[in-house]
């Protein structure tokens, strides 16, 4: 990020989700790839009540959570099955993000009970840590769908657009936007 462990979000949604307008911090225990993970979710599943902890997942404590309803907690780490357990007793659900471009951190696939309140995504979010490598301030409009998020800078001058690609499962679209939403 330009030698810089901050950044400015002044973002506008186009599916009339409230604006992301705040610093985002990558904490020096997190790698440039994991804060654009991070800042990848957040662009995903941000509706305006997100709050969001500084830096990697720790202790008890999720990455991004949504106090609901539903719950939902959102991890960066591979989790082990006792996280997983603690991460559904306050949440209704578990999020495992993991980075598509990562191969050995493929998930195991949850099984028994937690299946049924956990999930995993794959982000691809490459696109992302590249333009955080040019830049203090991403200012812009953020178009969402159910497979991806693209962010077009609004910067007088910029002709940036990131596209950030997102697996998950379909009954998971409602952790997205309020279009998806509606698609329903």
């Amino acid at each position: 990020m330009a030698g810089d462990a901050l950044i400015k979000l002044d973002l506008a949604f186009d599916d009339g989700t409230a604006p992301l307008a705040r610093p985002l911090a990558r904490h020096p225990s997190e790698s440039q790839r994991g804060f654009a993970l991070r800042l990848a979710t957040l662009l995903v599943v941000w509706n305006g009540r997100i709050e969001v902890r500084e830096g990697v997942c720790r202790g008890d404590e999720p990455a991004l959570a949504d106090p609901g309803p539903p719950r939902v907690w959102f991890d960066l780490v591979r989790a082990d099955d006792a996280r997983r357990r603690r991460a559904l007793s306050a949440a209704d659900l578990h999020v495992l993000v993991v980075d598509a471009a990562a191969r050995h951190r493929d998930a195991a696939p949850f099984t028994g009970r937690l299946a049924e309140r956990a999930r995993t995504w794959r982000v691809d979010a490459r696109a992302l840590e590249d333009a955080l490598a040019n830049t203090r301030r991403l200012r812009g409009v953020v178009e969402r769908s159910a497979d991806s998020v693209v962010v077009s800078s609004t910067a007088p001058g910029s002709d940036l657009r990131v596209v950030v690609r997102v697996e998950r499962d379909q009954s998971d679209r409602r952790l997205g936007s309020r279009r998806d939403r509606r698609r329903d």
